[in-house]
């Protein structure tokens, strides 16, 4: 009898998920749901009004479109032959919980508040971040090395922190702060599980936590937090976290007991599902954020990557991420600076902005004088300073909204050959180059100005769900059916499908990347 995994990718908006062969990754349905809440930025369900630069979502609508994603993956009738389950999140997104596993948004007590709700992985507690940095310095702590020498406040201590700060009863009643990812795998579960993945990456962990001595530096009230707050041990990527409790079993229609895999982080799954698995791939996962994971044979330290961690995703390799804005940036673009008449040809013409834009912006080769500096979030890694402001420069009077989206696409390529540049200077090597997600499935002049920029050749995965597809390989290996992540990918990992080459313009792209390098430094400083 043919066997079956589920994966499921959990994404910023909506969660997507594959129903895979067990024999070669052969997608044999695929899902996926909207969450209801969406990203919520200016008010809560009950109207209470959310806080500037807040990025918040609603806990509920991970398990309604856990249910509907399953639900549709099963239509075909194939529950019995379903051998393991894997998920995969945004990270950090984390939310506080109390001893039952129930999210604190749920309490009549805290559900106008701000801080019981899980804090998308673009909310940023900046100034929470910058003082656990400074601690961690003033406490020797080596992990920094690990994270490029900063504590990014999207991660989960920072969050913490700063909810703490805000809502002192909340954080009492506080029995559990989780990644969401380790939250649902935890539910499946039936019992309290960690991943290695969202732990080594985000959190802090190497073969154990630091001393609490750097905890409690941070606050008192965070001594013995990793005991507490955070216990349980992490497991590691493609193992069983645990296995599939009665009550979900029951509730998603699937086998009783049968292997839940180790969360990991989306873009970590993408590697896993695209097959970047060797030393020297680089996969760009290219979304609502850009996200570029590196495989090396060495472990070096590293400046201005966002975290490395040995074994993190394939055995002894060691994966170094990087992370920028990409999709957000151009939905910004449509939101804010796209006139309603493009719109409407793209209406008539029954089509997507992005193509009347692409047609419009992609005849001509890149324009000398016009830039765009993609720091509208801040520059979350390479220079690590959530203050630095994006901005055009060299408008002039005729610059109409293609020339513009265009130079928002140069602008988002050449922050990504900063990161390339960045792991090459360091030591490390980018062989080969494989692209996942939906900016690289649709669009095309994206993909070719990257190809451009970097003067390298992409790969771009057949697989429209390389995460959620990642998540089934992981579930494979926990569930025994291969001996590692690694051989499962060897065998399940979905083929190439498109290739973009470095084209005429290579030259003079190179050509503006240096004046673009040249203003960057300036404005930096």
């Amino acid at each position: 009898m043919r066997k079956y995994l589920i994966g499921i990718d959990f994404g910023t908006l909506s969660a997507r998920g594959v129903l895979a062969d067990a024999a070669d990754g052969t997608v044999a349905a695929c899902a996926s749901d909207d969450y209801a809440h969406g990203v919520m930025e200016t008010v809560l369900p009950d109207g209470t009004a959310i806080p500037e630069e807040y990025v918040l979502q609603h806990p509920a609508d991970y398990l309604s479109s856990l249910r509907s994603v399953v639900s549709s993956l099963l239509a075909g009738g194939n529950a019995a032959a379903v051998a393991g389950i894997g998920i995969d999140f945004t990270c950090t997104t984390s939310l506080p919980l109390d001893g039952a596993l129930q999210p604190l948004c749920a309490a009549d007590a805290f559900r106008s508040s701000p801080e019981a709700y899980a804090k998308l992985w673009r909310h940023n507690a900046a100034r929470q971040g910058r003082f656990i940095t400074e601690t961690a310095a003033r406490c020797g702590l080596a992990w920094l090395e690990n994270v490029g020498g900063e504590v990014c406040g999207e991660w989960a201590l920072p969050k913490l922190l700063q909810l703490k700060q805000q809502d002192p009863a909340l954080f009492d009643a506080v029995d559990y702060y989780m990644e969401a990812g380790d939250w649902l795998t935890s539910l499946l579960c039936g019992t309290p599980v960690r991943s290695l993945s969202y732990a080594g990456y985000k959190n802090f962990y190497r073969d154990g936590f630091p001393d609490d001595a750097f905890f409690t530096a941070v606050d008192p009230a965070f001594r013995g937090i990793m005991q507490g707050r955070f216990r349980g041990r992490p497991a590691a990527v493609g193992t069983a976290a645990g296995r599939l409790c009665p009550a979900w079993a029951d509730a998603l229609g699937l086998p009783v007991g049968i292997p839940v895999a180790a969360g990991m982080t989306d873009a970590h799954q993408g590697a896993v599902g695209a097959g970047a698995c060797c030393d020297g791939d680089m996969l760009c996962a290219l979304g609502t954020s850009a996200c570029f994971i590196l495989q090396s044979k060495k472990d070096l330290p590293v400046t201005g990557i966002s975290s490395k961690m040995k074994g993190g995703i394939f055995g002894d390799l060691t994966s170094y991420e990087s992370t920028s804005s990409m999709g957000d940036l151009l939905a910004w673009f449509l939101a804010e600076l796209c006139p309603g008449r493009y719109f409407a040809e793209a209406a008539e013409k029954r089509t997507d902005i992005h193509t009347v834009l692409t047609e419009k912006a992609g005849a001509a080769g890149p324009d000398q004088r016009l830039f765009f500096l993609p720091w509208l979030g801040g520059s979350r890694c390479l220079l690590k300073n959530s203050d630095l402001a994006g901005s055009f420069h060299g408008l002039r009077f005729g610059d109409d909204a293609p020339r513009l989206y265009r130079a928002v696409l140069e602008g988002i390529a050449f922050e990504s050959r900063e990161v390339f540049d960045n792991d090459i200077r360091q030591g490390l090597n980018v062989d080969r180059v494989i692209a996942v997600g939906g900016i690289a499935g649709k669009n095309s002049l994206m993909m070719q100005i990257l190809a451009d920029v970097l003067n390298r050749e992409i790969l771009v995965c057949a697989s429209r769900e390389a995460a959620a597809l990642g998540s089934a390989v992981s579930a494979a290996a926990a569930a025994g059916l291969y001996p590692d992540v690694g051989a499962a990918c060897a065998r399940m990992a979905a083929d190439v499908g498109t290739v973009f080459r470095p084209s005429a313009l290579q030259g003079a792209y190179d050509l503006k990347f240096r004046r673009y390098h040249a203003l960057r430094e300036i404005i930096r400083h």
